[in-house]
């Protein structure tokens, strides 16, 4: 069931990377949002990640990803995902557009 609250940290071997490479001045994204690299993800709730290890399959893709929160999944179909690296969360928008948006 989505609602699962998962933190870990970096996987071994690799490093935080902290760069906020494709910012405008002032900490704002390209699309005007604050930049983060957390995200919302919307999806219908019958296509909710399940379990942690769908969740990882289907964001894991996108880079090494720090926290998932699915507390919502069932009901809403949103789920949190924090990357470490905040040009992860920008590939997640840009190929799911309208279903995503930083948070």
């Amino acid at each position: 069931v989505c609602g699962l609250r998962v933190l870990v940290g970096p996987p071994p071997g690799h490093q935080v990377y902290s760069g906020l490479c494709s910012l405008m001045p002032g900490g704002m994204a390209a699309n005007g949002a604050t930049a983060s690299s957390t995200v919302c993800v919307q999806l219908p709730p019958d296509q909710c990640p399940g379990s942690l290890q769908q969740a990882t399959a289907l964001f894991s893709r996108f880079g090494d990803i720090a926290r998932v929160d699915m507390t919502l999944g069932s009901t809403t179909g949103r789920s949190l995902v924090t990357f470490f690296d905040i040009r992860s969360a920008e590939k997640l928008i840009s190929e799911l557009k309208g279903h995503a948006e930083m948070f």
